[in-house]
């Protein structure tokens, strides 16, 4: 048996060993002595692990709910707890975003076990909402068979700081053609875009 059931390495054993036989009855054992052996951490793994959809902040920042631990040793399961950190793998908007767990054992019996990460997660980040407030004047043009419009005035409120240089409001007309009162449809342009959505007032 070895002197104590937790992890460990060059743990005393202390041995009880018998003798069979018709003749083990003439004998007398001599234990060994000054055994030690290791303890390794059990591996278990968590289940049922779910990543919660946020609106884009410009953070990889993620949440995970509902995970629970599996393979833990009945007489443990009081003194040990789970706690669930993970990221996605990018901050953009998007479905089906990888996530990177890094959950973590708590409690005293938790030095016992190894945790195995869950793999294969995966959530969704919105785009964020951006207020479009003013109305932009459009400029008359010249037909040049584009759609493209000069706007002057009109604002947007909402980007996430540091968004502002790569975000930006453009204006194009509903057709190419000549005409008057051509409806004129704002957009935006740049490399995170893709992040946001723009309410009008």
């Amino acid at each position: 048996t070895f002197a104590s059931k937790g992890v460990g390495t060059t743990i005393g054993v202390t041995a009880t060993d018998t003798l069979g036989g018709s003749a083990a009855s003439n004998y007398l054992l001599q234990e060994p002595i000054g055994l030690t052996a290791s303890i390794n951490p059990l591996g278990i793994t968590v289940s049922g692990s779910s990543v919660g959809t946020k609106a884009y902040d410009g953070t990889d920042a993620a949440t995970l709910t509902g995970g629970s631990l599996v393979g833990v040793l009945a007489g443990d399961l009081s003194s040990i707890g789970l706690s669930q950190s993970c990221m996605f793998a990018s901050s953009n908007a998007g479905a089906t975003i990888a996530v990177n767990a890094s959950d973590a054992l708590m409690g005293s019996t938790a030095s016992n076990y190894s945790l195995i990460q869950p793999t294969g997660l995966s959530g969704s980040i919105t785009p964020a909402h951006v207020t479009l407030a003013g109305t932009p004047i459009t400029a008359t043009k010249i037909y040049d068979g584009t759609t493209a419009a000069s706007t002057s005035g009109g604002s947007l409120s909402g980007l996430i700081a540091g968004d502002s240089s790569a975000v930006s409001l453009v204006t194009n007309f509903a057709s190419a053609n000549a005409g008057q009162n051509i409806a004129v449809i704002p957009s935006l342009s740049g490399a995170n875009a893709s992040n946001y959505v723009i309410d009008f007032t």
